[in-house]
């Protein structure tokens, strides 16, 4: 016996697919523009998805203060106290965005702003002391 071909979805199927959409919906109506998603958050980006970004930049500097190899401040006598306020600051980023966008969305929007200032301030830490005349950056 010969098994069937599977099936393919179809195209407005895979495109609700990666648009985030109801696969169920895309399936009962057709897309009137198959190429346009509609959560983008590049045409028109949401004021609390900023707001969000901004906090979340915010917490990737609370937690940078925390580190000892740091150098952009004066050493802290409490890193336990930024490490903590950089969580909670993570959290508020994350809750505000969460009516604009949704839980998944939300959180990944926090944690990217987050990620780009942890990989951005060491650079800038390094830059600042490159341009004051030092070499060791730490």
């Amino acid at each position: 016996m010969s098994r069937p071909p599977l099936a393919r979805p179809s195209r407005a199927l895979a495109l609700s697919l990666f648009a985030g959409t109801s696969a169920w919906a895309a399936a009962d109506t057709a897309l009137a523009d198959p190429l346009s998603l509609p959560h983008s958050l590049l045409a028109a980006p949401d004021a609390a998805a900023v707001l969000a970004s901004v906090v979340g930049l915010a917490a990737a500097i609370a937690l940078y203060r925390a580190s000892s190899h740091q150098r952009l401040w004066p050493r802290s006598a409490r890193p336990r106290g930024w490490r903590f306020a950089a969580l909670a600051l993570l959290v508020v980023a994350t809750v505000l965005a969460v009516p604009a966008l949704g839980v998944t969305a939300a959180f990944s929007v926090a944690l990217s702003a987050a990620m780009l200032g942890a990989v951005a301030l060491p650079f800038v830490n390094a830059w600042r002391v490159h341009a004051q005349g030092g070499s060791d950056v730490g």
